[in-house]
């Protein structure tokens, strides 16, 4: 039996065929044969030679009378010529003095790339051709000649006129294809490779292939590629899609077993509660939790942990949990509350928690993965908190010391000693931390000094060793690998408590699939006082609306707000694929006659909206930056800027500066896209906004907003014609502040598999036909039943196939196979 996991590179002559398939995910036999066409389509009912029409699609039944290898007469291309005879209508005088036959012609770089049509098309071969007919019908073999180039076609057996037409009127595959690489080479690979393979292994079982009514593994190829209707095709295609939800059902199931393995640290949120989970007030004001006996403030009890592990808390009987609940300058909003219920239930056992905390932009996410650090610190444990930069960890761990208020500290000293009478240690580790402080601190990790930490991958370094790590927390999950995250949850003599926290809404279906193997904590509402945030689409021809715009945001200034200027590149001359030409400046922005609502003034929120022109040079940041400079409104404010190209301590001072107001105008990309926490922001202008994601464009708007002030969020844009994905992006955004409602919005918009791209699974697990909007039955029951697979068969022993697919996921499935 032909092994599926054979590469191609063994089968296929050239390296640059190999390269091209590779290019488009085709790398094994497996991929090849599942790699299903973009569409289907029909040749056409067959045409006699004597009707043919210059310029129209014809599908001919034909044989092959003559052919000829050579080149074309510049000499700078090969071209196979085969010359036709009509064997359906009679005899025609059409061209001239050769009765009833037509040209065909196929051109190559090199005549060995012809060689495979050479092989197929010799004299006397009967087939069906079908292309679009080109030239003119004044006489055969002069400059007007009419012929075939590169026609698809199917060669017959045996003579049959029967057989042509029905071959005629059969689906035809169309694949996605590349530059050197058309479908027909495509097809015919799969052909040639089908036809040797002896028997195709199954993925399905048969009582699930029983239930939703699917063919076999064999039928399901044979009928992807070659289908005898458009009804066995949808048959083959559901065959697929139910194969490919449960194989991500299946892997996510395996990663759950895995995450089981080696127990965690107990961490119980209160060290002599009454082993129940409650909420009886909520807390917040300072009152809750100041008036003693528990009121206000979660419980919850393991008969696991040990007294002995518990730090000292100093606090007249009450936990750190209590303790940070009652200095809380706010009250948490019910979504907050159940989130932390399902926390330090997980927390409190022994099972590893393996959860994501998905929550709306500025829905309260850090604090409630402070008290998770918080816990893990009262049980004598170590929490780690790893944001994807150094500017998002910084400010992590300043949101963090204002939340701990009192009951934490950073070291006074290089030798990471903490103050006496402070109880939480904080600290962070960054790469420009100074060689002494981190020397300091890893030795207070691999001491198992209770602490929480916050970092990047430094955290991730051979020199830094957790001696008790109760809890991960990692931001963004989405931005971390598989090997990251591994590598997090390995660390420790024990397995950590593992929370992830994105802003990113993701909708149901995707949860399933890309975080299927994470309980999900779902944060959908924003906490009181926040102020209203509008959002306008302002075209960027429109000269008086982006002057009107620049002096909105110095009115903002000069009413106290601070503005983010946002821009899709960080310096000149940055190369963008596909835009050469130079982008003059824009005119001078001069102040409008008059004000009028924002409403009006900027059109509303469905205005005419852009997308990328061609030759078009983006707005970078360091330019923008001195062109606001010289703009009279801005001449007695400070501006600042930023962008990944920085040094630690510039984008630090840059930041600093922009959140105490010394400098309140600040231009950067998308480094602060999330983790940036300014009450005072209430303003945002983008510009380029179309070269945003959907998504990006919501986790932007939420840095403004988040204090009483309310907000307003100009998206400028060229004008773009309608009807194309970034006018109807960047309409969903200005329509709604709905994360989730944007996320499907996204779905809809964006082509599905990218979701699950490598950034974000940590695999290899791009969807070809499942649909996550469509098909979310399909996605539910897969995943269900890959579940009672793996709780019967753990290392999928008697599911080979499934075994093979599971396995194969890329980067994660060697990990799965350990487990």
């Amino acid at each position: 039996m032909t092994n599926l996991d054979a590469p191609l590179s063994r089968l296929v002559r050239g390296k640059s065929l190999v390269s091209k398939l590779a290019h488009l995910g085709i790398g094994t036999v497996g991929d090849l044969l599942w790699y299903p066409p973009r569409r289907m389509y029909r040749w056409g009912e067959l045409t006699r030679f004597d009707t043919l029409v210059p310029g129209t699609e014809v599908t001919l039944f034909a044989a092959v009378m003559s052919t000829q290898l050579g080149w074309t007469r510049r000499h700078d291309k090969a071209m196979f010529t085969v010359v036709l005879q009509d064997e359906l209508g009679e005899a025609s005088t059409l061209w001239g003095a050769t009765r009833g036959r037509l040209t065909v012609r196929f051109f190559a770089k090199h005549p060995a790339a012809l060689q495979f049509h050479a092989s197929r098309l010799e004299k006397g071969t009967i087939g069906v051709f079908a292309g679009k007919l080109s030239g003119r019908v004044d006489g055969f073999g002069g400059s007007g000649e009419a012929f075939l180039a590169h026609p698809e076609y199917q060669v017959l057996q045996d003579y049959d006129p029967e057989v042509a037409r029905e071959l005629s009127l059969r689906p035809q595959p169309l694949y996605h294809a590349t530059a050197g690489l058309p479908s027909w080479k495509i097809e015919g690979l799969i052909t040639t490779i089908l036809a040797g393979v002896e028997e195709i292994p199954e993925a399905i079982p048969e009582d699930l292939r029983a239930r939703w009514g699917l063919p076999t593994a064999a039928e399901a190829l044979q009928w992807l590629h070659h289908p005898p209707d458009e009804a066995s095709h949808e048959c083959a295609l559901d065959y697929l899609r139910y194969r490919e939800a449960l194989t991500l059902g299946a892997a996510l199931a395996k990663a759950r077993q895995q995450a089981r393995l080696r127990p965690a640290w107990a961490s119980p949120a209160e060290v002599n509660g009454n082993g129940v989970i409650s909420a009886d007030s909520s807390p917040g004001g300072g009152s809750a939790g100041a008036s003693g006996g528990g009121s206000g403030v979660m419980r919850c009890h393991s008969e696991t942990a040990a007294t002995s592990d518990k730090v000292d808390i100093s606090g007249g009987g009450k936990t750190l949990v209590e303790r940070f609940l009652a200095q809380l300058p706010f009250e948490l909003t019910a979504g907050q509350l159940r989130a932390w219920q399902e926390i330090s239930a997980d927390m409190a056992t022994e099972v590893p928690m393996n959860r994501l905390l998905q929550g709306e932009v500025g829905s309260g996410k850090t604090v409630i993965a402070a008290l998770a650090a918080i816990t893990a610190v009262q049980n004598g444990c170590q929490a780690a908190f790893m944001a994807p930069t150094e500017v998002l960890a910084h400010q992590h761990f300043e949101t963090l010391k204002k939340l701990l208020g009192n009951l934490g500290c950073s070291p006074s000293g290089l030798d990471g000693t903490k103050p006496e009478g402070d109880v939480v240690g904080l600290r962070l580790l960054v790469g420009s931390t100074p060689a002494k402080e981190k020397s300091a601190l890893q030795t207070a990790l691999q001491t198992g000094e209770p602490l929480i930490v916050v970092g990047t991958h430094a955290l991730l370094s051979k020199s830094v060793k957790f001696s008790k790590l109760g809890l991960a927390v990692v931001d963004e999950q989405h931005r971390f690998g598989v090997e990251q995250r591994v590598a997090l949850l390995a660390a420790g003599q024990r397995a950590p408590h593992f929370l992830a926290m994105t802003a990113t809404p993701i909708p149901r279906t995707v949860a399933m699939t890309v975080f299927g193997d994470l309980d999900v904590s779902v944060l959908a509402e924003i906490p009181r006082g926040r102020g209203e945030v509008k959002t306008f689409l302002v075209s960027e021809d429109n000269v008086a609306w982006v002057a009107r715009a620049w002096r909105r945001a110095a009115e903002e200034i000069l009413d106290g707000g601070r503005v983010y200027v946002l821009c899709a590149q960080k310096a000149p001359h940055e190369p963008v694929p596909g835009d050469t030409a130079e982008k003059p400046d824009t005119a001078p922005l001069a102040k409008p006659t008059t004000t009028v609502p924002l409403e009006e003034e900027f059109g509303g929120a469905s205005g005419n909206v852009p997308t990328l022109a061609p030759g078009r040079v983006l707005h970078n940041v360091e330019d923008t930056f001195r062109r606001l400079q010289a703009l009279p409104f801005f001449a007695d404010t400070t501006i600042t800027w930023v962008h990944s190209g920085l040094d630690s301590g510039a984008k630090q001072r840059a930041i600093a500066d922009f959140v105490s107001g010394v400098a309140p105008l600040l231009v950067s990309t998308t480094v602060i896209e999330v983790g940036m926490d300014v009450p005072e922001a209430s303003m945002m202008i983008i510009l380029d906004a179309d070269r945003f994601g959907l998504s990006q464009l919501h986790q932007l708007r939420g840095r403004i907003g988040r204090g009483v002030r309310p907000g307003v969020c100009l998206a400028i844009a060229p004008l773009s014609l309608a009807d194309t994905p970034a006018r109807e992006r960047l309409e969903a955004f200005a329509s709604t502040r709905d994360g989730f409602a944007l996320a499907e919005a996204d779905l809809r918009i964006r082509h599905e598999g990218d979701v699950l791209g490598d950034t974000q699974a940590g695999r290899n697990s791009r969807l070809q036909v499942l649909s996550l909007v469509q098909d979310a039955k399909i996605i539910e029951a897969a995943k269900q039943a890959a579940e009672e697979i793996v709780a019967e068969d753990a290392q999928l022993a008697n599911h080979p196939e499934l075994a093979r697919l599971v396995f194969g996921l890329g980067q994660g499935g060697e990990n799965l196979r350990k487990s």
